[in-house]
């Protein structure tokens, strides 16, 4: 589960609500085992025993978790998972819960329902103290790097206009940048790009779900320009 059990920045659950009432009513789910189930754990023995042991791996996760990873933790086949985790999501919306299971980051955890948002604001837990230890400096750096990735120092600097070699170390300790290849020129500088992390952060499947420049801004507390 998120750490903080909380997923402001994403507004919407990643399928819409609308969505999730059409395609998860009534979703017919067989329970199918894989060969290779894990012998150190009992073997899952029906449809309902799958959903509790589901839901408590979702809770009990600190990242996102890949279908290929709870494939191998339940000893189900990917088509029973794919089926349980809809109807979860279902069943969480039908009777209006305070948590969500949303897919981010190559896989899914539980968050908390934007709504929620002005009570578990007040909660100070770890994604919040990492963001509030960023300064201005590094918040402005991290977004340059998630829109122009992948990018070198060198260039950020340009764009900062100051030297940010301090700024990119202090990223890359928290995970939420790193190298993700060189750069075929001379020299071959490192090309820095965002983590899984980051999209777990701010509630992204991918890059490609990034908000428009200002809405990021927003969500990294700069101000516009």
């Amino acid at each position: 589960m998120q750490d903080e059990k909380y997923n402001k920045e994403t507004d919407e659950p990643q399928e819409s609500e609308s969505s999730l009432k059409e395609n998860i009513v009534d979703v017919p789910v067989e329970l199918e085992h894989t060969e290779q189930a894990d012998s150190d754990v009992p073997k899952i023995k029906n449809l309902r025993q799958a959903s509790s042991v589901l839901e408590a791996l979702l809770f009990a996760t600190t990242e996102p978790l890949s279908l290929a990873r709870l494939e191998k933790l339940l000893g189900l086949t990917q088509r029973t998972i794919r089926g349980l985790l809809l109807q979860l999501q279902m069943e969480y919306y039908r009777n209006s819960k305070g948590l969500q299971i949303i897919e981010v980051a190559g896989g899914y955890q539980m968050a908390t329902r934007p709504e929620c948002h002005p009570w578990v604001a007040k909660l100070r837990i770890s994604r919040t103290r990492n963001r509030e230890s960023l300064s201005i400096s590094a918040l402005e750096t991290l977004a340059i790097i998630a829109y122009k990735q992948p990018i070198t120092r060198q260039e950020i600097d340009s764009i900062r206009g100051v030297d940010s070699s301090g700024i990119i170390k202090k990223l890359q300790e928290l995970d939420l940048i790193k190298v993700v290849k060189k750069k075929p020129a001379p020299g071959r500088a490192y090309l820095y790009g965002t983590t899984k992390e980051f999209l777990r952060m701010f509630g992204l499947k991918s890059v490609k779900d990034l908000p428009s420049l200002g809405e990021l801004r927003d969500l990294l507390g700069l101000p516009r320009k």
